[in-house]
């Protein structure tokens, strides 16, 4: 009635070892793919965008001039997100899709596992986007904001940005 446990095969361990290390791998791969997917699968606009610009000029809707700033305002797109003039330390996410630009609230995070993500446009549906049109006229970057998504489509201001040059 003694019945001994029988080890199981040396094959069957290092096939199920395999197995683990395999689909860590996997894991690790979604993961990281998840992570770097924005940089591989940018639109061209946005990689034109990216970089540091510096605001000429701040028109109406009419194009009446509102202000031109009397020292250099910087704009930086870095990736999927913006920095503006006055919130130095935020990175607010920025998306653009057939000549539209999306700006979400930086505070659009959902918590995954513990850690805070920030989920694409595409994904969520983001609380307080501002939205706009953009486009490149003579060398320079022209951000023409809307609004907030549920205000009407009439245009409230324009940014006419510059590329600042590298030394």
């Amino acid at each position: 009635m003694d019945q001994q446990i029988q080890p199981a095969p040396l094959a069957t361990r290092r096939r199920r070892s395999l197995q683990i290390i395999y689909l860590l791998a996997l894991i690790s791969l979604l993961l990281g793919a998840y992570l770097f997917h924005h940089w591989f699968f940018m639109p061209e606009d946005l990689r034109r965008m990216q970089g540091n610009w510096v605001i000429v000029k701040v028109t109406d809707a009419r194009g009446d001039v509102e202000q031109k700033p009397g020292h250099p305002e910087v704009v930086t797109f870095m990736g999927r997100t913006a920095v503006l003039p006055g919130m130095p330390d935020e990175f607010i996410p920025f998306d653009i899709k057939d000549g539209t630009f999306y700006l979400c609230d930086p505070d659009n995070t959902h918590t995954i596992l513990g850690f805070k993500v920030s989920l694409p446009l595409w994904l969520s549906r983001a609380k307080g986007v501002a939205f706009g049109t953009y486009e490149f006229r003579d060398g320079r970057l022209v951000l023409c904001f809307i609004g907030e998504m549920d205000e009407s489509r009439k245009a409230q201001e324009v940014l006419y940005l510059e590329r600042i040059k590298a030394n």
